[in-house]
């Protein structure tokens, strides 16, 4: 008994003895474990200050850069500033100088910038613009140009001005045939052969056709006025060189027109009056028949009474005949 009391003894102190070996080694590690993590932390340290430095004097180069950038376009800034103020002053010395020179020159272009404007409102709303577009376009510059005072008209603009108002003068009492685009009742844009009288209308193969001053377009009537108008037109139209052909024409510019085409035609009369105006067309007919009738029925009774005064002998297909059979019993 005594034996393995000491036998158990001794196995535990060899097991502690073993057990504080074991500790002694893990601590140890560890120690060289966190002295290994302290070098290597101061070594990132100072690779990171070393960086930093870097970076701030790279910074601090940058900002000397800047900063002499700053005082070079501040001078320059003060340089250009001096300039401009300089070339204002020549600038209106420059203007003044321009106005004494022109002196009348002034006059004479308000007087043509008023004439340019007044003719341009005839311009956008007359039809002859159809045929030659770009009158406007010349017309709008030139304003433009009498109105500024940097930049003057030629003589050949205002020489151009006289010669577009004695071209509309001259246009407005011609007939003249030319193609234009011409939008149609669908929306789009066909060219088609027209034929402009005057400054008054515009005719095409199917009818009347008008020029809106808005679009500066020339625009075919949705609808057409009454068949005898739009016939004469069609007609017109297809003429050749030399034909004359008869035209109602709208010296109103298309007033008359308008008020052609708001004016319901005869199978709208008849579809507005309903069945009422069925049963009025109706028995207008119907008298006529009779009326037609009537008529035929006299004319025959007329002639037979004719031809029995020429005779002596009654008959009885007519109202004297049985007069003089009846006095002859």
């Amino acid at each position: 008994m005594k034996k393995l009391i000491v036998a158990g003894l001794l196995s535990v102190f060899a097991g502690a003895a073993v057990a504080q070996g074991a500790q002694s080694r893990s601590v140890d590690e560890l120690l060289k474990l966190v002295e290994q993590g302290l070098a290597r932390d101061a070594s990132e340290h100072r690779q990171r200050l070393r960086e930093f430095g870097a970076e701030k004097a790279k910074q601090e180069q940058i900002l000397r850069d800047r900063q002499k950038e700053l005082a070079r376009l501040e001078r320059e800034s003060a340089a250009k500033e001096k300039t401009y103020q300089a070339n204002e002053t020549a600038l209106a010395e420059e203007q003044a100088r321009l106005n004494e020179r022109l002196g009348s020159l002034k006059e004479l272009f308000g007087v043509l910038q008023q004439t340019a404007g007044d003719f341009r409102g005839v311009v956008a709303g007359s039809v002859i613009s159809a045929e030659y577009p770009e009158r406007e376009v010349f017309l709008n510059d030139l304003i433009a140009k009498a109105g500024a005072s940097s930049k003057l008209p030629k003589i050949e603009e205002i020489e151009r001005l006289w010669f577009e108002m004695q071209r509309e003068m001259t246009a407005a009492g011609k007939t003249v045939r030319f193609t234009a685009p011409v939008v149609q009742p669908g929306g789009e844009l066909l060219d088609e052969s027209v034929v402009r009288i005057g400054s008054f209308n515009v005719v095409g193969p199917d009818g009347y056709i008008v020029y809106e001053s808005e679009t500066a377009q020339l625009k075919e009537l949705v609808r057409q006025p009454a068949g005898r108008y739009t016939g004469s037109a069609v007609a017109f139209a297809e003429a050749g060189g030399g034909q004359s052909r008869d035209l109602w024409m709208d010296p109103s510019r298309g007033s008359i027109l308008g008020l052609l085409i708001q004016s319901p035609s005869i199978d709208e009369k008849v579809q507005q009056g309903g069945i009422v105006g069925y049963i009025i067309i109706a028995l207008g007919v119907f008298a006529l028949l009779l009326a037609a009738e009537r008529l035929l029925t006299l004319s025959l009774v007329s002639s037979k009474v004719q031809r029995q005064m020429k005779q002596p002998e009654p008959k009885e297909d007519n109202p004297l005949g049985r007069v003089m059979a009846t006095y002859s019993k």
